[in-house]
């Protein structure tokens, strides 16, 4: 299962490097932030923390594609082909490994159930608050910046 999320994610590392579109390279990055949640949530055995990261990520990635739309100008994305052909590919891969994905899934959820609990122990329940504290501070800053009584980002 990790083996098709890390070759995904390095597919997704090589779009970058085609796509010249602001847009697209959003959407890549969204995709890329997805994946590395799953995968450390997968190496963690546990995806409080991952879907936290993925927060934060998205977050920081909205502000970023606010200032973009208002900076950059409005374009048509041109399709390339070999996008396509890597799409074909990565879709091949899921439907060869679905089955294993369903059981490896299956067997993660059964596992381990003590780590909800140890989650929320002592040590760990300070680094819960303090990322809290953090994304709360992130939305207090990010309503600050794009208040509306500024106008818009650029004239």
């Amino acid at each position: 299962m990790s083996e098709i999320l890390l070759f995904m994610f390095m597919i997704f590392i090589l779009f970058l490097f085609f796509i010249k579109h602001p847009l697209m390279m959003g959407l890549l990055l969204l995709l890329n932030s997805l994946m590395i949640s799953i995968i450390s949530g997968f190496i963690m055995n546990n995806f409080l923390l991952s879907y936290l990261l993925f927060l934060i990520l998205i977050s920081s990635m909205f502000i970023m594609f606010m200032y973009m739309i208002n900076i950059s100008s409005n374009y048509i994305i041109k399709p390339f082909k070999i996008m396509y052909m890597i799409m074909l590919i990565l879709i091949i891969i899921i439907i060869m490994y679905y089955k294993y994905m369903y059981m490896y899934m299956y067997k993660m959820s059964v596992i381990n159930n003590n780590l909800f609990y140890k989650f929320y122990s002592f040590p760990n329940y300070l680094l819960i608050i303090i990322m809290m504290i953090y994304l709360f501070l992130t939305l207090l800053v990010s309503l600050n910046i794009i208040n509306i009584k500024y106008g818009p980002l650029r004239k």
